[in-house]
Parts: structure tokens; C-alpha cells; sequence
């Protein structure tokens, strides 16, 4: 399963409307036996026990981020969904909050795993230098350079010896 950042939402007791912002896997209300109902994300209460709902107003939603909605009062973040997800850009492993990329991997190492880095590549993948992207071990040319070697390797190959 992907840890997505959730909105949980409704009405309290006190007829106020109320917002919360958890990051985890399973997002669900639960039955707090006073007749309204608690906030838990992967098994655990995650807004505490004085935080309830009015099960008939609860919706909890997946959401991009913690913004804040207009006429409710917020709490919680979702901090910790976005904290530890890495991208391979250019060679090197950025968090995704960087460039607001999808955070493919779920940790520095698993990026390192799979990205130049420096160097770091994993076993049976070539490594390139993040600032030429050339396979370690060969150089790299302009593309003239190239296309002369193309006319070259064309010329000699269609002479009979």
C-alpha cells in the first residue's frame, strides 16, 4: 500500500466544523462509545481522544495536501508523507518536495539503489557521471564528432579488400 496524506472532516459536538490532516495507509473512524466517533490511520487514534465527530457529518478523504478549508478549524499535517519519498533527477536523489515530483522512492537508499548518484548504481546497471551522463569508463562526443566516424565506418565498410 502508498502512505497518502488524509482529510479527515465533519461537525463536533459543539456544532463547529473540524478538519485533520494524517498521513498513513487506512484512514478510518471508529466508535468513540459517546456517540460520536474517533480518528485513527493504520490501527492508531491519531488525533486523540478529546477529538471527535459527529458520525453522521464524518468523511475522511485522500488529499494532495494539508490546506486548509475555509470555515474550519484545522489541525494535524501531513508532513511525514512528504518527508522521506525521493526522485532520480539528473543523476542525484532529490526529495520529492523539491520539484513537487511524485516521490517514486520511499527512501534515500531505495533511490540510491537505482540512480547515478555519484556513483552509487546497483548491481548489473551502469553508472553515469551526473554531469556528462557518461557510463563510467567511456567518453563522451559531440554528435559531429559522431556523425564523421558514422561516414567514416560507411566508407570503409563498402570498400572490397
Amino acid at each position: 500500500m502508498t502512505t497518502k496524506c488524509w482529510r479527515f472532516s465533519g461537525k463536533g459536538f459543539d456544532n463547529n466544523s473540524y478538519e485533520f490532516f494524517a498521513c498513513g495507509e487506512v484512514a478510518e473512524f471508529r466508535s468513540a462509545g459517546n456517540g460520536g466517533v474517533w480518528l485513527f490511520i493504520d490501527g492508531g487514534n491519531v488525533a486523540g481522544t478529546g477529538y471527535y465527530y459527529q458520525p453522521s457529518t464524518a468523511v475522511v478523504t485522500a488529499v494532495a495536501d494539508e490546506t486548509p478549508t475555509s470555515g474550519y478549524t484545522s489541525g494535524g499535517s501531513c508532513a511525514t508523507c512528504r518527508a522521506d519519498k525521493y526522485d532520480c533527477l539528473n543523476g542525484q536523489c532529490v526529495p520529492k518536495t523539491t520539484y513537487n515530483t511524485p516521490g517514486l522512492y520511499a527512501s534515500l537508499s531505495d533511490c540510491q539503489a537505482v540512480c547515478a548518484n555519484g556513483g552509487a548504481c546497483a548491481e548489473g546497471k551502469k553508472c553515469v557521471d551526473p554531469t556528462t551522463f557518461c557510463p563510467d569508463g567511456f567518453v563522451c562526443i559531440e554528435k559531429s564528432e559522431y556523425t564523421s566516424i558514422e561516414g567514416l565506418v560507411a566508407k570503409i565498410s563498402s570498400e572490397v579488400c
